[in-house]
């Protein structure tokens, strides 16, 4: 997110970056992590459907 740009963190970037992995290690002592991607919507128009 935005809001957790790098740059935005100033001195405490490594303190930050250092909660994070001890979390992430916490959480999957393997290592292992995973991501869910958000699902994609498409909706489709076509001219003239809706009136007839």
């Amino acid at each position: 997110m935005s809001y957790a740009a790098p740059h935005l963190f100033g001195e405490r970037r490594d303190a930050f970056e250092a909660d994070v992995r001890r979390l992430l290690q916490e959480v999957s002592p393997s290592g292992r992590l995973s991501e869910r991607q958000p699902s994609t919507e498409v909706f489709v128009w076509r001219k003239g459907l809706a009136e007839g």
